[in-house]
């Protein structure tokens, strides 16, 4: 879990929310300031936990986010003001975590971002996005003459952005051709090795 700041007094929240996943992580916020962060566990069907969020005093704004395994921050609409002591929400009685309607989900394609360094002298990292779980996504670098050179990646990637290193390492300068292939998306780059 991430690192809370504790603070002389706290209070607790008992929530579900039905649109995270269990396994995904409740943070409270003050300001910018983590004030407590909790697993949801799956509990009598739906996601849920009961989080200690940490206050200084009464009056103080509590945000709260879901944080998805890949590190991302999605807001949530409730908002509260903290109470020392208090206590939101009682089984069975659980606050319901409501999405912000004002957030847009980014879009990802299954797509060649990019290459950098581009000429590049003995590796270059290329980033790819991937816009659903369980992709295939195949990457690998040819010649001039057509001839495969490495597979860097043969594997299934869950929706997200990665990266991957390719050392050229043994190789002479010149031209080489990318090949990259996520579902039914290929796309080809000129990448160039300049020793």
């Amino acid at each position: 879990l991430p690192q809370v700041v504790t603070k002389p007094f706290s209070m607790t929240l008992l929530a579900r929310c039905d649109w995270a996943n269990p396994g995904d992580i409740l943070i409270a916020k003050s300001g910018d300031e983590l004030r407590g962060a909790e697993e949801l566990k799956d509990l009598e069907g739906f996601p849920a936990t009961l989080i200690q969020i940490f206050c200084d005093d009464a009056g103080e704004e509590i945000s709260l986010w879901i944080m998805k395994p890949d590190g991302s921050l999605l807001p949530v609409a409730n908002r509260f003001v903290s109470q020392p002591n208090g206590i939101l929400g009682e089984y069975p009685a659980f606050m319901e975590l409501v999405k912000d309607s004002s957030y847009k989900d980014p879009v990802i394609a299954n797509e060649l971002i990019a290459t950098f360094p581009n000429p590049f002298n003995q590796s270059t990292t290329i980033t790819f996005g991937i816009s659903e779980d369980d992709c295939p996504v195949r990457i690998s670098v040819y010649n001039m003459k057509g001839q495969k050179i490495s597979r860097l990646i043969d594997d299934n990637y869950d929706r997200g952005t990665y990266s991957a290193i390719w050392n050229a390492e043994g190789l002479g300068s010149g031209i080489y051709i990318l090949e990259f292939t996520a579902g039914t998306n290929r796309q080809t780059a000129r990448i160039v090795l300049s020793k």
